[in-house]
């Protein structure tokens, strides 16, 4: 695993919570076993690969919900970029659209799906092949 050059978040839902038997654990220096939940474990992996390749690590702890400017800045995404997804109903708001509060959970979805839209995109000019791939007549070159 190699170290992302951008900030991660880690969400996991409640049912991913759950300990599993004979799991993934952590293990202290007398042998103690923690268990931790299978998809904690990704985490766990993320700073312990930051740390071993000698970066710091911060931890911030967010709330299940954000203001829409909290949650561009966690995530990395332009505000404006954000803000824009909010009509398509991609991310929907708190009781109060004027506080614009935002799931946090949802717009990690949305991420996910920006970055995999931008990775095939790129994909796909680089193969020269999809939707950047047009055929012109002779006289429009």
């Amino acid at each position: 695993m190699s170290v992302p050059s951008r900030p991660e978040v880690f969400m996991i839902s409640g049912e991913q919570r759950r300990l599993v038997a004979d799991g993934p654990a952590i293990v202290d220096e007398h042998g103690v076993r923690l268990d931790v939940p299978p998809k904690a474990l990704d985490a766990l992996r993320y700073v312990e690969v930051a740390l071993r390749e000698g970066y710091a690590v911060q931890i911030t702890l967010l709330p299940h919900e954000l203001r829409l400017r909290e949650a561009a800045i966690a995530l990395e995404i332009p505000e404006d970029e954000l803000r824009a997804y909010l009509p398509a109903g991609d991310v929907s708001t708190g009781p109060d659209d004027s506080d614009e509060w935002v799931q946090l959970d949802q717009v990690l979805q949305l991420q996910r799906r920006i970055r995999a839209n931008r990775r095939e995109e790129r994909e796909q000019r680089r193969t020269g092949h999809g939707v950047f791939e047009e055929e012109l007549e002779p006289d429009e070159w």
